[in-house]
C-alpha cells in the first residue's frame, strides 16, 4: 500500500505535542502514518511534527498514535484487551501491530498419519496460522514450510527452521502498509 493510498484511511492526526487540532491537510515530508488492521480495513493515525516540517522519529510516532487511541478509548468495545509490549499500555489484541519473529512460537504435533503445524501469537496466545495433515504436507512439498532439520522423522532444530518459514509464510500473507 503506498502513501497516498494509505491516506484514504487516516481516522486520526495528531501532532507530536500530542494536539488533535490538526487536519490530513497538515501533512508534510516528514510526517508519519502508523496503521492498524481492525476487522477487513485499516486504519490510520497520522502523526505530524509539532513545528511543522522536522521528520517524526517512527518509534515515537508508533507511542503518539497507541497513547492517543488509548486515551480516546478506541480501543475500548470489549474485545480482548491485552498489554502493549512496548508502552505499557492496554489495547485491543486485534489491533496490536504485527508480531514480530521474536514474539511468536511455533507448536507441532505428528503422530502417525497425522500432523499439526501451528504459529502463535506469543503476546495474545491466538493463532496466526496453521496447518493440519495434509496442508502440512502439501505446504512442505510446496516450499512454503521447511523440512531441514528433520533426521528420521524427529525435528532436531528445535523448529527453528519450520517456525522461520512458518513466520515468512504469514507475513508474506499480511497486507503490506
Amino acid at each position: 500500500m503506498t502513501t497516498q493510498d494509505a491516506m484514504r484511511y487516516v481516522g486520526h492526526v495528531v501532532d507530536t505535542a500530542l494536539s488533535s487540532d490538526r487536519s490530513r491537510e497538515d501533512a508534510h515530508i516528514g510526517a508519519r502514518l502508523v496503521g492498524w488492521q481492525c476487522g477487513f480495513e485499516p486504519m490510520f493515525v497520522l502523526i505530524i511534527d509539532a513545528y511543522d516540517g522536522n521528520v517524526v522519529d517512527e518509534e515515537e510516532a508508533e507511542e503518539i498514535a497507541t497513547m492517543y487511541l488509548n486515551e480516546i478509548g478506541w480501543f475500548d468495545d470489549g474485545k480482548k484487551v491485552v498489554e502493549h509490549p512496548d508502552y505499557n499500555l492496554a489495547v485491543d489484541a486485534e489491533c496490536l501491530p504485527r508480531p514480530t519473529f521474536e514474539q511468536t512460537k511455533l507448536d507441532t504435533w505428528f503422530e502417525r498419519d497425522r500432523a499439526h503445524v501451528n504459529l502463535i501469537d506469543k503476546r495474545t496466545d491466538t493463532t496466526l496460522i496453521e496447518w493440519w495433515d495434509e496442508e502440512v504436507h502439501e505446504a512442505v512439498e510446496c516450499g512454503f514450510l521447511s523440512d531441514r532439520g528433520y533426521i528420521m522423522g524427529r525435528n532436531m532444530d528445535k523448529n527453528y527452521a519450520l517456525h522461520e518459514s512458518a513466520f515468512n509464510y504469514w507475513l508474506s500473507m499480511q497486507p503490506r502498509f
